[in-house]
């Protein structure tokens, strides 16, 4: 039994000894040449274009949140320990960078000719359903409707609001979450 095995619990009697006590065993080890292998490195990328990764959530918030969490991580694994961030609480900066990180994938995904022309500092084409907007791209190349309303005293975001398709699992999310907060907001007063 293992119970009562003094070997078990204590191990060889010489190794309560000083190790000039010891036993040594000479091992001989056979060298042999081996031959050269080339190794080669392989990376593999799969891209699924069609994939929405805002389908998987049914909550904006939580979108926001995860995203928020991914970046930080990534941002971690780059930086050295001193510049790591190993805080339990996003900050309002991470919340409001995955936001917009957010906003260009589904442009990208949705309005990719128009972000094309206006990197370029081309007009929208005639053609696309967002000339009458007058498309601008802001300072985070996040695509926004151009207009007037700038010289008004709105906010930037309120004279130019980032412009997203109506049909998008995003835009469903986004007019979910501003609902269930303008609800929360009336039945408090």
């Amino acid at each position: 039994m293992l119970v009562k095995s003094q070997l078990w619990w204590s191990g060889p009697s010489w190794l309560s000894q000083p190790p000039d006590y010891w036993p040594v065993q000479k091992v001989q080890i056979q060298t042999t040449s081996l031959p050269d292998v080339k190794s080669t490195a392989l990376t593999i990328e799969t891209h699924q274009p069609n994939e929405d990764i805002t389908s998987r959530f049914s909550s904006f918030s939580r979108l926001i949140r995860v995203v928020s969490w991914m970046y930080r991580f990534i941002n971690n694994a780059r930086s050295k320990l001193p510049d790591r961030v190993f805080s339990s609480q996003l900050s309002v900066q991470e919340l409001q960078v995955s936001e917009t990180v957010l906003f260009k994938l589904h442009q990208q995904h949705f309005r990719s000719k128009e972000l094309a022309a206006l990197k370029t500092k081309v007009a929208v084409s005639v053609s696309s359903p967002l000339h009458s907007l007058h498309p601008i791209l802001d300072c985070h190349g996040v695509l926004r409707v151009g207009g007037r309303l700038s010289q008004s005293g709105l906010s930037y975001s309120q004279c130019h609001p980032v412009i997203l398709h109506k049909k998008a699992h995003l835009s469903k999310l986004i007019v979910h979450h501003l609902h269930i907060d303008h609800s929360m907001q009336v039945l408090h007063f």
